[in-house]
Formats: C-alpha cells, sequence, structure tokens
C-alpha cells in the first residue's frame, strides 16, 4: 500500500497520458551549464549535479489539477490528433475557447479540450523571464538578463533552479543568473522541520507581536549559508536586546547628533574609527561573497564592543562638550546603523530618520551610501596605542568592580610602571582619576608591559 508522506492517506496510481519536456539527452549540457554557475556555498554545486546523473526520464511537465495555467490544446474528437493554438491566439483556456482551425489531419471541427494544467515548476522556471519581460520589451530583456542572482533554499536545487536552468537554456540559450545564494530551513526547537501536519509549526506573526520583526530577522541572519536553523527563543530574545541598545544609543547620542567628517587627533578617537573601518572591509568582503551571517556576526560584535568600550570611555568627554568625540561618535554610529540596515531594517530606518537624514542626505538608510572605507584610518600605530588604554581602563574597572565600587567612583591616585603619554587624559577621564604618575606598580595588567598601584582613598 501506497500512502502520502505526510498525511498518510492512501494513494491510487492511474496511468494516463502526460505532457513530457524532453531532456535525458541534454545531461552532459546540464552538468555543464551547472558548472557555470557560481555557488554559495560551493558545496551546494553537488545537489545539483548529483539530480542531472541520477535522471532516468523526461520532465513530466503536466499535472491532473483544476487550478493553473491550462495546455492550449484540444484533441480531433475524430482522430485524437493534437491541436496546439497559435501563438498569436494566447492565452487560450481550451475548456473555454474553441480552436480557430480544424483538425491538421483529418480537417475534423468536433474537439475534446485538454484538462491538465502545467506543474507548477514548468510555470515558475520561467520567472527570470518573465521579469524581464521576455517575448514583449526586447530591449529590456537585453539589459537586465541574465540577471545576477538567484536566492533560495536548498531544498529545490532539484526543482526551481535546475529547471530554471532548463527553460531559460532552451528559451534563450543563455543561463538565467551568474551566482546562486543558497540558504538553509528554519526547523523547530527540535532540529525537526515544521510540517502543520506534525503540529510543530512556529508562527512569524506570534514571535513578531512578540519580540518585533526585526528581532525575528536577526535570528534568521545567524545561520550560515546553505545551514538549517534551528528556532530557539533565546536568540530571538539576543536580537531584541540589541534593538533595544541600538535604540539607548541613538538616545544617547541624539543630544548632539553631528556627521560632520573632520578628522580627530585624540587617540581612542582613532583606534574606534580603525577598529571601524577594519570591520567595514571585512563586512563588505563578506557581503560581496553573500556571505551574510558572517558580516552579520561581525558588525554584531564591533557594536557591542563600541558600546562596552569607546562609548563608556568618551562620556566624559562628550559631558564636557568635546566636539571630536561627539563627531566620532556620530560618525561610528551612523555607520553601525546603515550596516545593520539589511538585518533589521525598521529599527535601523526609524533612527535614521530621527537623527541623520537630514545631514545624510537621503530619504531612507536604505537608499543611503554603503559606509565609504577609509584604508588609512586602519592605522596600526592608533589601534596599538588604543588597546593599551582600552586593557588598562578595562582592568581598572574590573579592580572597581571587584572591590565594589560604583565605576564612576573617584581613584585618587595611579602609579603606572610607564609613560603612556596623550593616552593618560583619557585614561584619566574615563576612570575618574584625580591623580596619575609614572612609577613601581604591582597589579599587572593582562597582554600588555604595564603594572598598576591604585590608590582609592
Amino acid at each position: 500500500m501506497n500512502v502520502h508522506e505526510r498525511c498518510n492517506t492512501e494513494i491510487e496510481f492511474l496511468v494516463k497520458k502526460q505532457w513530457f519536456i524532453r531532456y535525458l539527452d541534454m545531461k552532459d549540457e546540464l552538468l555543464e551549464l551547472g558548472r557555470k554557475l557560481n555557488w554559495h556555498p560551493e558545496h551546494m554545486a553537488v545537489r545539483y549535479e548529483n539530480w542531472v546523473k541520477g535522471l532516468q526520464w523526461d520532465w513530466s511537465i503536466s499535472r491532473q489539477r483544476y487550478y493553473g495555467i491550462p495546455f492550449p490544446v484540444w484533441y480531433c474528437k475524430k482522430c485524437d490528433e493534437p491541436i496546439i493554438a497559435e501563438e498569436k491566439d494566447l492565452p487560450v483556456n481550451p475548456l473555454v475557447d474553441k480552436p480557430k482551425r480544424p483538425c491538421p489531419k483529418c480537417g475534423g471541427t468536433e474537439v475534446v479540450p485538454e484538462e491538465d494544467i502545467f506543474d507548477t515548476w514548468a510555470t515558475s522556471s520561467l520567472t527570470p523571464l518573465i521579469n524581464a519581460n521576455w517575448a514583449t520589451d526586447r530591449k529590456y530583456m537585453d539589459r537586465i538578463y541574465p540577471m545576477s542572482l538567484r536566492p533560495q533554499a536548498h531544498d529545490i536545487i532539484s526543482f526551481w533552479l535546475f529547471t530554471t536552468v532548463v527553460k531559460c537554456h532552451l528559451h534563450t540559450g543563455k543561463l538565467p543568473w551568474k551566482d546562486v545564494l543558497i540558504s538553509g530551513h528554519g526547523l523547530d526547537s527540535k532540529g525537526q522541520a515544521m510540517h502543520k501536519s506534525t503540529g510543530n509549526v512556529i508562527e512569524p506573526k506570534v514571535v513578531i507581536e512578540k519580540f518585533g520583526a526585526d528581532s525575528l530577522r536577526h535570528w534568521a541572519s545567524l545561520s550560515r549559508l546553505g545551514d538549517d536553523a534551528s528556532f530557539q527563543e533565546k536568540d530571538v530574545m539576543t536580537g531584541a536586546k540589541l534593538v533595544n541598545k541600538l535604540w539607548n544609543v541613538a538616545r544617547f547620542v541624539s543630544m548632539n547628533a553631528d556627521v560632520a567628517r573632520n578628522e580627530s587627533t585624540n587617540p581612542i578617537d582613532r583606534w574606534i574609527m580603525a577598529r571601524l573601518h577594519a570591520t567595514i572591509r571585512e563586512a563588505t568582503g563578506m557581503f560581496d561573497e553573500y556571505n551574510y551571517a558572517g558580516a552579520k556576526r561581525l558588525i554584531d560584535e564591533f557594536f557591542w564592543f563600541f558600546c562596552d568600550n569607546y562609548l563608556e570611555f568618551i562620556k566624559y568627554r562628550t559631558y564636557n562638550g568635546d566636539k571630536s568625540a561627539n563627531k566620532t561618535l556620530n560618525e561610528v554610529f551612523l555607520s553601525v546603523v546603515k550596516m545593520l540596515a539589511p538585518f533589521m531594517p525598521y529599527i535601523t530606518e526609524e533612527i535614521y530618520l530621527e537623527l541623520y537624514a537630514r545631514s545624510d542626505g537621503a530619504r531612507s538608510v536604505h537608499l543611503s551610501k554603503w559606509p565609504a572605507l577609509s584604508d588609512s584610518a586602519i592605522d596600526e600605530k592608533a589601534l596599538a596605542d588604543g588597546d593599551v588604554a582600552w586593557r588598562v581602563i578595562t582592568f581598572i574597572r574590573q579592580w572597581k568592580h571587584d572591590n565594589k565600587r560604583a565605576l564612576n567612583s573617584e581613584i585618587m591616585q595611579l602609579t603606572i610602571s610607564r609613560d603612556v603619554g596623550v593616552l593618560a587624559q583619557d585614561i584619566k577621564g574615563a576612570m575618574n582619576i584625580k591623580d596619575m604618575q609614572v612609577g613601581v606598580g604591582t597589579l599587572k595588567v593582562p597582554d600588555t608591559d604595564i603594572s598598576l598601584e591604585i590608590r582609592a582613598e
């Protein structure tokens, strides 16, 4: 007994005439076409090759259903000869319309309409051609076809992707696109595929109402290309925390939103700018390779580092009206908002419109320019100097925490084992140090050649 794979209903097979597209004799040609595509990730090309190599029959394109695109065909009632509609008469519904010519074989005029419809893959495989206004606007077609990218999940490589390659090649002699982006599936919390019949479907609307659309999109962008992602509410909550942090930083920045582009000479400012542009360079490279998950992780990590460190280090300067700190803060935050916009379009749009649209010159963050990379900003000396200040300040913050002191509590005297030059000003200001001097220290700062002595009172 044969049963349906999902609902376990018994299936009865009926042998009926079908319409086919012949392609078994094209296997080598189809394999070569697949090898000309740029696969992201590369290993997904194996699924295409295995499908083509395993083909054992031609493509059955007819289905016995009611709703769908009909075959423009009738059959002569007298001799059963197919009567195919003329191209100029299309579209045709053979259940309603009549052929405009008699049977080409016997001249009969009584017909039986074709009741079958096209298989969904036989029509959806035309999407690049339909989008290119195929056969109706040749100039537009030549401008945008072949297209650049086909994004889709891995389960329909053997259906949508393969049939699109077949149909576009047969119609135009060209591949429909040059790049293929393969994503995975969203699975339930146990790693199982979601099906209504098994009752494990997680409704996006419910998640969005609880955590917001940006938080759900954040979860969806965490999995690598081609990998499935198990739905875990904690991952959506991570996205919600990121949304809240973005909003809180926006509120802080809103006191003095300014995107003027003048370079600061402050070592901490130059340090965070160097880190920003290193992030822009790496994230842009990942996007160019369609590695959105890698780019998302990189941008997230930079944003949290920016919040936990630079933002805390320069608060004393912003409260004192330091323009270079304020402008650096805004430039970094605007860049972060732009880089996060593809993943979290709603919160980033709100922040952009509120703080930066007028000065940045775009009606939407999604119409604005991607952050411009400045290789000169990735200054190795600025990175090294800033890392020294960062490690010293982080050490003192941890010392205050361990000694149950507020982070803004005053330190009477800090003795540091070597002169840190202009970095001393930011160390003193960020950690509220009254007096700082060079001398012998007993507290070793990890990953540096510096030792400290801290006297709180």
